[in-house]
């Protein structure tokens, strides 16, 4: 199945699927499901998407399936793209914003708890000992999830029982990926990173690459990095033998390479990487590549570059 095709097949399972209140309780864990949905984003019809500061009394579960965002849990800016997931825990502030010119993700809200005396104990005390979890989707934890979307009508007694072991079985895929992983705690910057030349240029690369569309990168980036924009010049420089701009330039060329070979259109492409319009596409591309877009997308698809 395309990506497309299964996209619209979440989009109407998700309108069918109504997971509000829905509970689970064994001796090793008291889960309760209060929403569970697909949601889509077109920049070219909603110029942005954001959310005023706020928190929850309960779990919140993003996984990311297209685009990119960006996430400030307790003034901390987190990104997250395509395949990975951001765990909220609750009464964290946060906020996000999304930057891709469609963005789609399956969002859940629960409760749970885990006795200490059952096999999962370990679970409560690390999951709420920090702000947000970030990791990737792997199978173990979308399988439940396709299931849930494509394949269940959920209203019958023995369906029911199917989505609550699902949600479970994802739930603790999830967990164990979150436990065996250092995770930040609520307001803790990266500062011990910022002194490690391959660390540091890890943490501006991830960053920018989910920030392209920024108007005032480079000051969100300084803002991010705890430092100011002459520091941040100045690391680069040092650690990479480039100045701020001439990485984000390689960053964007880099982005605008990939979203030509996917056959995105030259008006999405321009939004995605922070561009105005196609002339100032061609113009930096052609600086960047010597060729324009056409003509660097036309040569790939003579050379028989796989073009999905």
């Amino acid at each position: 199945m395309s990506p497309d095709a299964r996209i619209q097949r979440y989009i109407h399972a998700s309108q069918q699927v109504n997971l509000l209140d829905l509970r689970c309780d064994t001796p090793d864990v008291c889960l309760r499901v209060y929403y569970l949905k697909y949601l889509t984003y077109e920049l070219s019809k909603k110029r942005h998407v954001n959310s005023k500061p706020h928190s929850h009394t309960f779990f919140e579960l993003h996984l990311i399936e297209r685009g990119e965002n960006v996430y400030s849990v307790n003034d901390r800016l987190v990104p997250v793209s395509a395949g990975s997931f951001i765990l909220l825990t609750p009464g964290v502030q946060h906020s996000f914003s999304a930057n891709s010119p469609v963005f789609a993700k399956f969002a859940m809200c629960f409760d749970l708890d885990f006795p200490e005396t059952s096999v999962f104990g370990r679970y409560s005390v690390v999951l709420r000992e920090h702000a947000y979890f970030t990791g990737k989707c792997d199978a173990r934890v979308l399988c439940p999830l396709e299931y849930i979307f494509l394949h269940t009508e959920y209203g019958r007694i023995a369906t029911a029982s199917l989505v609550r072991w699902n949600i479970l079985t994802m739930l603790l895929a999830l967990f164990e990926q979150c436990v065996g992983t250092e995770c930040p705690g609520p307001v803790a910057p990266p500062q011990e990173k910022l002194h490690n030349g391959a660390e540091f240029l890890s943490l501006c690369k991830a960053y920018i690459r989910a920030n392209l569309s920024s108007k005032s990168l480079v000051a969100d980036l300084a803002r991010y990095l705890y430092m100011s924009e002459r520091q941040l010049r100045r690391r680069l420089l040092s650690y990479e033998g480039k100045s701020t701009k001439q990485l984000i330039d390689e960053l964007r060329c880099e982005r605008i390479r990939e979203l030509l070979l996917a056959q995105e259109r030259i008006p999405d492409i321009c939004l995605s990487v922070g561009l105005s319009d196609e002339h100032s596409l061609s113009r930096f591309f052609k600086r960047m590549e010597g060729q324009t877009p056409g003509e660097y997308r036309a040569s790939m698809l003579q050379s028989n570059y796989p073009v999905k």
